[in-house]
């Protein structure tokens, strides 16, 4: 078990741990986009087809950028349903929501305190354009030293490479810096691989799959990190002004 005393630095997965992304985001996108190109579907079907070669995309052998990849998963799925549907509409349509994601009520705040004791980064699988897009749109890009995607190390998370890039990049060893996810396979398996601690973010209650082994600690949300680390009462205090 990590000694939280002995972490140099913070990194953080951005959809679904400091933005608003999840599952019912993305079929809600698919929904908006049904609507646009007047499919005659429905948006959770269209999602069993266009989400199982979304998930199929982490491959680092055949790396693909998401908007790229996007338009020939959409327009195989529509393929596969019948529908006469626009892949490069549809990707840039996602483009957009990801770039659009807003960020969680609590983000700001445990980054206000984080900021002022450790050098903070981001460790994302998406695309160049919508991960420095919504830091931007949110306002949270000074927070970070680091921002390392996808499309810059061609490789995905749970690939350890990313994350040790992000330590080197930090000047301190894997061990040193703390990660927090959202995702068990990207962010608990990738950052245990890479001998990152890690904690879990897990909003919804959910139950780690049998292949993933333990975080160092389980939070329901940003703020529950604050009094795993060794923070001042003043430093906490500060989260509540």
């Amino acid at each position: 078990m990590v000694n939280f005393k002995e972490i140099k630095a913070i990194a953080f997965d951005f959809h679904g741990t400091l933005v608003h992304w999840d599952e019912e985001a993305a079929i809600a996108t698919l929904g908006e986009i049904i609507s646009d190109q007047q499919l005659s579907t429905e948006s959770r079907l269209l999602w069993q087809h266009f989400g199982a070669g979304f998930r199929g995309l982490h491959d680092d052998a055949d790396y693909s950028r998401f908007g790229d990849a996007w338009v020939a998963i959409f327009d195989a799925a529509c393929n596969e349903l019948g529908l006469a549907g626009n892949g490069n509409a549809a990707s840039a349509h996602f483009t957009l929501r990801l770039t659009e994601a807003v960020a969680y009520e609590e983000t700001r705040p445990v980054l206000d305190v984080l900021k002022l004791r450790y050098p903070l980064a981001v460790i994302s699988n998406g695309d160049d354009n919508f991960v420095l897009g919504s830091l931007e749109g949110n306002n949270l890009a000074s927070y970070f030293l680091v921002v390392a995607t996808a499309e810059q190390l061609r490789a995905f998370k749970p690939n350890p490479r990313i994350f040790q890039y992000v330590a080197d990049r930090l000047g301190v060893w894997p061990s040193q810096v703390l990660f927090v996810g959202d995702g068990p396979i990207d962010d608990v398996l990738g950052a245990r691989r890479a001998g990152m601690p890690v904690v879990w973010l897990n909003r919804d209650g959910r139950t780690l799959p049998p292949e993933v082994p333990p975080p160092d600690a389980e939070i329901a949300s940003l703020s529950d990190l604050l009094p795993l680390l060794p923070l001042t009462e003043r430093e906490v205090d500060s989260l509540e002004r």
